[in-house]
């Protein structure tokens, strides 16, 4: 499978709701992505070894926690193949404070593939995905967006 980081716009099918994914945290445990509805969801699919995906570190931690208290949740699904032992040493490096999980290309494909990371969907509390982005973006983008699901 070919990634290409902070590509254009998606030219993917994107379902209409939140697959039914079950994915693993950095400890181990698994969790159904089912399990989010009722809250206003930004799933980021991202890589360790994405130069874009870093930079998109601080101003998904600045959404976070502006919005968490109103119903809104990051969920970053980590790409890398190696899984916990490299996603693990980068999360605390960097401080994140959002759900990471553990995905992989049966993720990606659940919710119509993944061209470019990184790449994010909004959904709302119903658990409809009501927009897709592909590549960084700034929070005001994301903010046009979460402000009218909240």
């Amino acid at each position: 499978m070919l990634w290409l980081a902070g590509c254009g716009p998606g030219q993917l099918p994107t379902p209409r709701e939140i697959p039914d994914v079950r994915l693993r945290t950095l400890a181990g445990q698994e969790v159904s992505l089912q399990a989010f509805r009722g809250q206003v969801l930004l799933v980021d699919f991202w890589a360790t070894w994405c130069g874009p995906c870093e930079q998109s570190i601080p101003e998904l931690m600045r959404l976070q926690a502006r919005y968490e208290k109103n119903g809104f949740k990051i969920i970053g699904i980590s790409l890398d193949v190696q899984g916990a032992s490299v996603v693990a040493p980068f999360v605390k490096k960097h401080g994140v404070n959002y759900t990471i999980l553990l995905g992989d290309d049966e993720a990606a494909g659940a919710f119509g593939g993944i061209i470019g990371l990184p790449t994010s969907f909004l959904i709302d509390r119903q658990g409809r995905i009501v927009e897709r982005f592909v590549g960084v973006r700034d929070n005001a983008t994301y903010e046009n967006v979460i402000r009218t699901l909240l």
